[in-house]
């Protein structure tokens, strides 16, 4: 076993575990146990092995990703043992995908990647945008929720990300979400003209 999480359902009924044999290698899935310890499902076998789930806070979804570049997103009603299927799979990052973190809204997830990139994807799978600040490999994320962050900025939820390259980034996301690039491009395009003409 590599992690579990606890299910943040109303009724706090199943607890997730990543699943990898260290002796066999094909045993790259994902089981859901009810707290009772009996087994409630099992999730497809992934092509590599999983290296992170992270339930939506609404307890609806639950957002895996493993070695072989792709997210999987399942729906969380998994009451009938029955092996499930993904409701959605997608190639997301160039490599390894390390970590997943849901938004404390549950709107969007991030992701980062041995490609040296954080990834923010919409509830329904939708790639929002990639934020480039690292130089080596993203280990690990977290996303805090707004009340954590109120103190440093009211109305604000931040990312932090760390990485191969021994540094910690701090990402303003309702800035990062409203960002226009058109009109940022436009504008210093503007000003570069203004100071250089």
């Amino acid at each position: 076993m590599r992690n579990c999480y606890w299910c943040s359902s109303p009724n706090n009924s199943c607890l997730s575990l990543s699943m990898k044999s260290t002796v066999c290698w094909a045993l790259n899935q994902i089981k859901v146990w009810h707290r009772d310890g009996s087994l409630l499902t099992t999730l497809a076998k992934n092509d590599a092995s999983v290296n992170d789930v992270a339930f939506s806070p609404d307890g609806q979804l639950l957002a895996s990703c493993s070695g072989d570049s792709t997210i999987k997103l399942w729906n969380s009603n998994l009451k009938d043992g029955v092996e499930r299927q993904s409701t959605q799979t997608f190639v997301s990052h160039n490599g390894v995908v390390s970590k997943i973190a849901w938004s404390s809204d549950g709107q969007f997830f991030a992701s980062s990647g041995m490609d040296t990139t954080v990834k923010l994807w919409s509830r329904e799978g939708q790639w929002i945008t990639t934020l480039l600040g690292h130089s080596g490999s993203v280990w690990n994320l977290a996303i805090a929720p707004s009340a954590t962050a109120e103190p440093i900025a009211p109305d604000s939820s931040f990312l932090a990300s760390v990485g191969e390259d021994n540094t910690l980034v701090v990402w303003d996301l309702p800035r990062i979400l409203k960002l226009d690039l058109l009109e940022y491009g436009c504008k210093w395009v503007r000003d570069y003209l203004q100071i250089n003409a």
